[in-house]
Parts: C-alpha cells; structure tokens; sequence
C-alpha cells in the first residue's frame, strides 16, 4: 500500500479523540504564530501544539501518518497565510511603519456632545392610533 493510501486509510478511521487533538493542534499552532498575543501566550501556543500532535500522531495506527498530517496542517496554513498576504498587498491593505507613525501623530477625535446635535426628525406619539378603529 502506498503512503498515501495509508494516510486515506488513516483518516477514514479518525474517530472524535483524534480530530480533538488535531484542531487542537492546529489552533496552538495559530496562537503561536499570532502577533496579537504576549510571548507568554504564544509559548504556550506552541507547546499546546507540540503536545496535541504528538499525542495525535501517538493515537494513531500508524504514527507516521500522524507525522505527515501535521506537517500537511502546517503547510497548508503556510499557504493560506502567504495568500491572504498577497491579496491583502494587492488590495492596498498592508501598512508600512510609515502609516503607523502618520496614524499615531493624528490627534484625538473630538467627543460628540450629544445636545449639540439636535435632530429634526419628529417621533410619532404613542397617543395617536392610525390604525384604530
């Protein structure tokens, strides 16, 4: 049987235990690599990822299927961040530390005061029954 047969074989048998472990794996791994968590966190990121794969390659039948997953989750989440970083370029919408300098030197948003602003707009009041009657 081929390698890849296997890995089909393999994911054909996955019951709910070993996928757990497999999103957990790949939300650690996530979290390891978000910019928008403390060091601490994405630390713990990783180690939760370097234990949900281990022990969802140990569950499995054959480990090195499990090996080959992983390394596919990390490749494919690879892939997926380098094209959201494409289009995101292409669009226009990736900011250089230029325009993070130039947006903190704008100064503070005014607060509204909320009666200067009075609108013309009359309610209808409760007393009057259009549909009465």
């Amino acid at each position: 049987m081929s390698e890849l047969g296997g890995l089909h074989s393999s994911l054909e048998a996955m019951d709910f235990s070993e996928l757990a472990l497999a999103f957990i794996a790949i939300a650690g791994y996530a979290i390891a690599l978000n910019g928008l968590f403390s060091a601490r966190s994405r630390g713990y990121g990783a180690v939760l990822a370097l234990a949900a794969a281990a022990g969802f390659a140990a569950s499995l039948g054959e480990w090195i299927d499990g090996v080959m997953l992983m390394a596919l989750m990390v490749a494919a989440m690879g892939l997926f961040v380098g094209i959201v970083w494409t289009l995101s370029a292409l669009c226009g919408l990736t900011r250089g530390p230029e325009a993070i300098e130039a947006a903190a030197s704008l100064p503070a948003p005014l607060a509204a005061d909320p009666g200067e602003h009075e609108c013309g707009i009359a309610l209808p009041s409760h007393s009057s029954h259009a549909h009465s009657g």
